[in-house]
């Protein structure tokens, strides 16, 4: 048994089209497995093909791997497989299945994991000099990318979603303005931006349509402008003209872009400002453009990243953290700004909304995952002392959690949790502190699976989960959807359509765990060619690491949106060349591996 196991061993090793076709085989098995789930199959497909070609490309042109490159790749694959085996354990219906189906989602997801990362860590975008005048360049750019997306953006609002699109969220912070009694459940500060341009538009025009247009108009200058500066600064970073093109047009005409550009919700501000966080902290680490100018940018989207989200200034403080570890000395004059940026929001998150009376999210709100994991134990009937569940039923009503529970959206428990005891919860915050930690020591199991169904469509796969609002929520304020009915509108509505709900291919393009895993990737990248610019991924990680804990819907396209604002971004800034390509020829002497071992 030994000597055939050495034999086969000897043989993988020796010939790579036995090797290729043993890969081909587990990743074959790992897209079947994973479209029996309820991830996009497109996804998988689309990471089994990655890491196909990449395995090929890696034999074909074999690389010498350094300890550094080793130890990444193997901690990269390793999250990676245990992400997608732990997403789908609703596969694992027996233990056998658990065995064969978890063994091959594990060694399929560490292939590709594996793979990828090594090829992607030799890809580089060669740079050149720009022609002519840089500055005067750098201007014809921004301004052409600026009026490039706003023409269109304006243009889809016109003729086919004026006054732009509201959803319940928006309605509420319209109500809250015209009411004048606030709350800080959507982002007080955000409820005041749109007061102010509002009441700018009912000065203007005196109608509450017309204003509400006038806001979808400021928020498309704001993100065209965003945008035409990321792409100024990759022309800046002498990236050639036909990337910059290309992110150009990805902001201008996907559709989720294109819809949340006249969408009034907190999270497109924020992630744009997220966005512009991260490529003018890229300037100041490149000394691109003038310091002045990049310290008033950098504030204003620090800024902006704290206040315009509800979990930004936690996403923020774990963003300044890891700055604070990597650039040390040499970014004091970064987390300078940073540090004032969170102090100022913390300021205007708590005095001075205390001052005003605008009243905080309730704990309901604060404890939505800890809130889930208890009624998991409710709806899955685990064992519970007398005491305990006396103590739950405090908070909330067992049997109306056992009617509602859902696992992907804490929202019916919070209802439960606000119908039945929250008065008590709040005021006993630390008791059920203790009865949650308690309990999850007991009940590990329930708590991991509460936890996977509540978080799992921000790091794994792709969800069907609806992504932009139908139009104008219904209201009392006297906004509605002007009626639209032309060519242009056919147009848009069917592309929107095609590409958001309908066609399997473009499903890579809206996967909020794919672009998570990317923007990993790309740090990792970052780490074994010890750039800096992995920086660049901190602070959309730490979004999403935010959510994780805090979540209130598994996969929430618009939660997760600040990924794909600066993704383009992170990609060309990463994969661009600095001067010289590594060798990758070199690398056998000291500290150096072959790749297959």
């Amino acid at each position: 048994m030994k000597r055939n196991a050495r034999m086969l061993l000897s043989a993988y090793r020796s010939s790579w089209k036995i090797r290729a076709g043993a890969v081909l085989l587990i990743l074959t098995a790992w897209v079947v497995i994973l479209s029996a789930g309820d991830s996009y199959t497109a996804t998988s497909v689309f990471s089994a093909l990655a890491g196909m070609l990449a395995f090929l490309k890696n034999t074909i042109h074999p690389v010498s791997l350094s300890i550094r490159e080793k130890k990444c790749g193997i901690l990269f694959a390793t999250l990676f497989a245990l992400a997608v085996t732990m997403a789908n354990y609703r596969l694992f219906t027996s233990a056998g299945a658990f065995i064969y189906k978890g063994l091959i989602l594990f060694a399929g997801g560490y292939l590709v994991a594996w793979h990828v990362l090594l090829c992607v860590t030799r890809l580089h975008i060669r740079t050149k000099p720009p022609a002519g005048s840089a500055a005067s360049g750098a201007a014809k750019w921004f301004l052409s990318i600026f009026l490039g997306i706003a023409v269109m953006d304006l243009l889809v609002l016109f003729f086919c979603y004026r006054p732009g699109l509201l959803t319940p969220d928006s309605i509420s912070q319209i109500g809250q303005n015209l009411s004048g009694s606030y709350s800080n459940h959507h982002p007080f500060w955000h409820t005041m931006i749109i007061r102010v341009v509002m009441d700018a538009g009912m000065t203007v025009f005196g109608d509450i349509n017309s204003a509400v247009m006038v806001y979808s108009v400021f928020q498309i200058l704001c993100m065209a402008a965003i945008f035409a500066y990321i792409g100024m600064t990759l022309y800046q970073m002498n990236v050639p003209s036909g990337w910059i093109m290309a992110v150009s047009i990805a902001y201008a005409v996907i559709p989720y872009h294109m819809l949340y550009s006249f969408t009034m919700w907190k999270d497109i501000l924020f992630s744009g400002c997220v966005a512009l966080f991260v490529c003018v902290l890229f300037r100041m680490q490149k000394n691109i453009g003038g310091n002045p100018a990049n310290c008033i940018i950098l504030a204003i989207s620090a800024l902006g990243c704290c206040l315009l989200r509800s979990n930004g200034l936690a996403a923020f403080a774990l963003t300044w953290i890891a700055l604070a570890f990597i650039l040390k000395k040499a970014g004091k004059r970064i987390l300078a700004i940073m540090l004032s940026a969170m102090v100022i929001a913390f300021i205007m998150k708590h005095p001075v909304l205390k001052m005003l009376q605008v009243d905080q999210p309730d704990t309901a709100e604060f404890l939505s995952i800890p809130e889930q994991q208890i009624a998991r134990l409710i709806a899955d009937d685990a064992s519970l002392e007398d005491d305990e569940l006396l103590q739950i039923s405090r908070i909330m009503d067992p049997e109306a959690v056992k009617r509602e529970y859902k696992p992907h959206i804490s929202d019916p428990v919070k209802d439960i949790v606000r119908q039945t005891g929250l008065d008590y919860l709040s005021e006993h915050k630390q008791d059920y502190l203790m009865l949650w930690l308690k309990l999850g020591i007991r009940h590990p199991d329930l708590y991991l699976k509460a936890w996977i169904d509540q978080t799992r469509g921000y790091w794994h796969g792709g969800y069907r989960y609806w992504i932009v609002a139908p139009g104008v929520h219904h209201n009392h304020f006297g906004i509605e959807a002007y009626p639209q009915n032309n060519i242009f509108f056919t147009i848009v509505n069917g592309w929107s359509y095609l590409f958001l709900f309908d066609f399997p291919v473009f499903q890579i393009f809206t996967s909020i765990g794919l672009h998570v895993w990317m923007v990993v990737l790309l740090g990792a990248v970052c780490v074994i060619r010890r750039r800096r610019e992995g920086l660049l991924c901190v602070l959309p990680l730490a979004v999403i690491l935010s959510l994780l804990i805090s979540t209130p819907v598994f996969s929430e396209f618009r939660y997760a949106y600040a990924i794909f604002t600066s993704f383009p971004f992170i990609a060309l800034s990463v994969l661009s060349a600095d001067g010289t390509a590594p060798d990758e020829s070199a690398g056998a002497g000291k500290g150096k591996e072959t790749l297959y071992g």
